[in-house]
């Protein structure tokens, strides 16, 4: 099996193969931003194929601009979706995998909402593209689905946040890819990763947003008990929790 150049290694793959497994369902659908020869591909087609599910691989199999020389020149001196195309079939999971040439963005416009399981963006890395990938593909996704994602490199916190704002829009910079890690922080504050590999649910309340609810309420329940007790503090408790008086009905 041929992959060029190896940019996904055993931890990251360790850590998509659990994320994969644990959303694993009978017919369950995975698109994948930015495939390149196929690696991240073959860690989750096992599970896909096991679930007689469908993997649908988005790339344009050009490259992006400002990425490492390696990449840039395998472009050059091969051609990276006959590549992929071989290694899908010598591994077996022609039936499984579907390729849509094109970006990211143009192939959003034609999957329906709610349809995904899993969504894994590996595609071009500047700011502005992670972001839109982010924005523009969290629709797809089935209430409880997983977005996720790699290159990952630290979280936003742990950056010089200038340096971040300085080159966010260049691909890898200080070791980093500040793109991805300012897209994904600004997108999802409770953003869990290992590794390289960022995910998050959709539709999951974080734990400091559940925590501040049920905090609400229980400060609220002493003072609705208070006001219940006082005639007039009863009338107007009654008359604040009359739906044809609220803004809006």
């Amino acid at each position: 099996m041929n992959h060029v150049t190896d940019q996904f290694d055993g931890r990251d793959a360790a850590t998509l193969d659990r994320l994969i497994k644990k959303r694993a369902r009978p017919g369950m659908l995975v698109f994948e931003l930015g495939t390149y020869t196929g690696r991240s591909a073959m860690t989750m087609l096992p599970h896909i194929k096991l679930m007689q599910g469908k993997l649908y691989c988005v790339d344009w199999f050009r490259g992006n601009p400002g990425v490492t020389a390696e990449i840039t020149t395998s472009y050059q001196k091969h051609n990276i979706l006959e590549i992929f195309l071989n290694n899908i079939k010598e591994a077996g999971y022609e039936d499984y995998v579907t390729v849509l040439v094109g970006t990211s963005h143009d192939v959003s416009c034609i999957v329906a909402q709610n349809s995904a399981d899993l969504i894994f963006i590996d595609a071009d890395h500047r700011y502005s593209k992670v972001k839109s990938d982010i924005l523009e593909w969290c629709p797809k996704l089935k209430p409880g689905g997983v977005i996720c994602g790699h290159d990952f490199d630290r979280h936003l916190k742990d950056c010089d946040y200038n340096r971040v704002l300085e080159k966010c829009e260049e691909d890898f910079v200080d070791g980093c890819h500040y793109g991805v890690t300012r897209a994904v922080c600004e997108s999802f504050p409770y953003v869990q990763w290992e590794g390289r590999i960022w995910y998050a649910r959709k539709g999951v309340v974080e734990p400091f947003k559940r925590m501040a609810w049920h905090g609400r309420k229980a400060l609220m329940k002493p003072l609705r008990t208070v006001a219940r007790r006082l005639p007039f503090a009863r009338k107007m408790f009654s008359l604040m929790n009359n739906p044809r008086l609220r803004k809006g009905a």
